[in-house]
């Protein structure tokens, strides 16, 4: 009774004359569900609709050169999500096109009606802080199929749960406070990356410069400094999910899970949210100036140690 029937209501000779064919999707629900249950060979147990925009499309005669692609947008045309046969994986980073598995004749997409979630950084541990991007208001939207250059797109619209009394204004404060606390954490992950990284250079500096005091005097006070700056932005202590109880958390995960906690239902961002956020990206502000200070300030210094003192970081020896 709720199976999605579109690719049959739509077929045609058109249709039929295609290499490939993108199917007009059918209205989809938000609605705060699971997509069910189902495990193989189950023959005698249903399985509950998906929780998301189902998207149907057909490839012909799929070759292990061709290039798809199906891409989420806005009614405007601004990408949301992309999805690709060619994509590799980046858990890192969820705005990246993600990876599908396209083959010959019918193919199904389930988009979750989901934005992408914030950047993260390896080895990142938060506490009860998922990484899930905001919901898609209601509102109309679009998808676009790409096959070898070719494409072809559809409008499908994203429907309110009926049985819920929110305004589209409700929904649409909704979703942009949580797209402004997104932003806040990729803001500060990234920032963790980027001392990191330069970590990274500089420990690799520190072993080709172990006869060089200054040098290595000049190093040790950078990274001082870039160690109390990450762990005021993010709790380094935290390698397993339960060490944020013993040792707690920090600016992006205390960002992280307002996130978390302002999509719980459907319903627009709280004063004591607002209040909260306004403080801890304040807090955040003062972190990353501090941070852009110390890079500005120390990497030229240790540019022309480098420089004045010949440092070989390549060698044949």
């Amino acid at each position: 009774m709720i199976d999605d029937l579109t690719p049959l209501h739509q077929l045609s000779p058109k249709m039929a004359d295609n290499s490939f064919f993108l199917y007009k999707p059918d209205k989809a629900y938000r609605m705060q569900q699971s997509g069910g249950w189902s495990k193989p060979n189950m023959k005698l147990v249903g399985e509950n609709h998906p929780n998301g925009a189902i998207i149907n499309y057909y490839i012909e005669d799929l070759k292990e050169e061709d290039s798809i692609s199906i891409a989420i947008l806005e009614s405007d045309g601004t990408m949301i999500q992309e999805f690709s046969n060619t994509a590799k994986e980046d858990k890192l980073n969820p705005e990246a096109t993600k990876p599908i598995k396209v083959n010959s004749g019918g193919n199904r997409l389930i988009w979750n009606m989901r934005y992408p979630g914030f950047k993260s950084f390896k080895g990142m541990v938060f506490y009860s802080s998922p990484n899930v991007g905001p919901k898609a208001v209601p509102g109309e939207y679009k998808v676009r199929m790409t096959y070898n250059g070719e494409k072809m797109e559809q409008p499908f619209k994203n429907t309110k749960d009926p049985r819920l009394p929110n305004t589209e204004e409700e929904y649409q404060k909704q979703f942009d406070f949580l797209m402004k606390v997104r932003d806040q954490v990729s803001r500060a992950n990234t920032a963790i990356s980027a001392i990191r990284s330069v970590e990274k250079d500089l420990n690799y500096l520190k072993e080709k410069t172990e006869g060089n005091e200054e040098i290595q005097n000049l190093v040790q006070e950078f990274q001082s400094k870039l160690d109390v700056l990450e762990n005021n932005i993010h709790m380094t202590k935290n390698q397993s999910r339960q060490d944020p109880l013993n040792y707690g958390i920090r600016i992006n995960n205390r960002l992280a899970f307002l996130m978390a906690d302002s999509q719980r239902g459907d319903y627009p961002p709280t004063d004591q949210s607002l209040e909260f956020f306004k403080e801890v990206t304040k807090e955040l502000d003062t972190e990353i100036n501090a941070l852009d200070s110390l890079l500005e300030n120390y990497i030229p210094k240790i540019n022309s140690q480098v420089s004045e003192n010949k440092v070989k970081m390549i060698s044949s020896e």
